[in-house]
């Protein structure tokens, strides 16, 4: 279902990486949604940029040293780390889970629920 536009990507090192397509195209935790094909790890700086009408769901404990999304995003149960700067652009929903660490920037709708 994902394709190249749905790709996310996650630079080691603060280098970022490019798509190729592939993963469910909505949730954080698919690692074929990840240009690497791998998750974010705690030292990535990660951008989320999907189609319009997808909002990236997050579940579980995830980490990045620092966050870029234009894309809407659901947290949902459990935790988001961001080590640096959260900066996002379109709406961001809290529902059940917690973010840590960041300093947010946030030009959406930021919603807890």
């Amino acid at each position: 279902m994902g394709s190249a536009r749905n790709r996310w990507s996650g630079g080691r090192c603060s280098r970022p990486l490019r798509g190729t397509g592939g993963g469910d195209g909505v949730n954080w935790s698919d690692a074929r949604n990840w240009s690497s094909d791998q998750l974010p790890a705690s030292a990535d700086d990660v951008t989320v940029a999907t189609a319009a009408g997808v909002t990236v769901q997050i579940v579980g404990t995830q980490a990045t040293r620092s966050l870029v999304a234009s894309s809407p995003l659901r947290l949902t149960g459990g935790t988001l780390s961001v080590t640096t700067t959260a900066d996002i652009s379109a709406d961001f929903t809290l529902a059940g889970g917690t973010l840590v660490g960041a300093a947010v920037a946030t030009n959406g709708a930021a919603k807890a629920r």
